[in-house]
């Protein structure tokens, strides 16, 4: 796969974004089954660049990812409004 388009698991989790060799590059959403729900960039299938994840209980992660963990300056709120920036 390569260039944009949209993969559909039978789980029911989907991608749509960029694509290189068919790994997910460049910018991407990814829905899991869980809930969870990621925006923004990708290297080599991870995330990797800045992006955001939401979590079905309301919280939330804006920031830099890298090698698919959170890394470098981010946001993250949870639910009951409270917010670390660092």
């Amino acid at each position: 796969m390569h260039g944009y388009g949209i993969y559909n698991w039978f789980d029911g989790s989907a991608y749509k974004g960029e694509w290189l060799n068919n790994h997910f590059n460049g910018k991407g959403e990814y829905k899991w089954v869980d809930g969870r729900h990621y925006i923004g960039l990708w290297k080599d299938n991870l995330v990797h660049g800045d992006g955001e994840i939401f979590y079905e209980d309301g919280r939330s992660y804006k920031g830099e990812f890298k090698n698919d963990l959170k890394e470098g300056h981010g946001i993250y709120k949870w639910a009951n409004g409270k917010r670390y920036d660092g």
